[in-house]
């Protein structure tokens, strides 16, 4: 069972600030955006915890198709990406053929939660973007999703965004 005041503590300055501010609302519109920043902090603390203790279970390493040796682990190596709710860090075990095959570095525990290698932002948050984009302009997209998720997303990162998808979705046209 996850234990949040062990990742929570009750003098940790950043959220007795939030938790103030949510005290010290004086409007209802105040009150919930407030409210929302103590949620997406909880969350990322939660999304955390539980990545930390999926870490500590043991690895399954997958087989290497080169030469059909399991994965050895080189340990834990940190990871982040912003989501919806803020920046999300945490570590993963990542493994190597022992045999030396050229096959790039495995993280199982992200393979199994459908994360992307070299990703740094969340589908979520770029589904969000785009969505966002086909009604406003990039720049406007950005700024309301940098107020959604509490930080700064830049306009040309939406385009990118916008962007891929248009490629994914032509490629998947092609291809019917």
């Amino acid at each position: 069972m996850l234990c949040l005041h062990d990742r929570i503590r009750h003098n940790d300055p950043a959220v007795q600030r939030l938790l103030r501010a949510v005290e010290d609302a004086h409007s209802l519109s105040a009150f919930i955006f407030a409210a929302w920043q103590v949620a997406r902090v909880l969350t990322v603390h939660l999304v955390e915890a539980v990545l930390a203790e999926r870490a500590r279970h043991p690895t399954r390493w997958p087989r290497y198709p080169q030469c059909g040796a399991g994965g050895r682990s080189q340990g834990l190596a940190k990871r982040q990406r912003t989501s919806l709710c803020g920046p999300i860090q945490w570590r993963r075990r990542v493994g190597r053929c022992p045999h030396g095959c050229a096959t790039p570095p495995v993280a199982p525990v992200e393979e199994a939660l459908g994360v992307q290698p070299h990703q740094r932002t969340s589908g979520a948050l770029q589904s969000l973007g785009c969505a966002l984009a086909v009604f406003v302009p990039c720049a406007t997209a950005a700024r309301l999703l940098g107020w959604y998720r509490g930080g700064t997303v830049s306009p040309q990162a939406v385009w990118g965004w916008v962007q891929a998808a248009g490629h994914h979705v032509m490629e998947t046209l092609q291809e019917h």
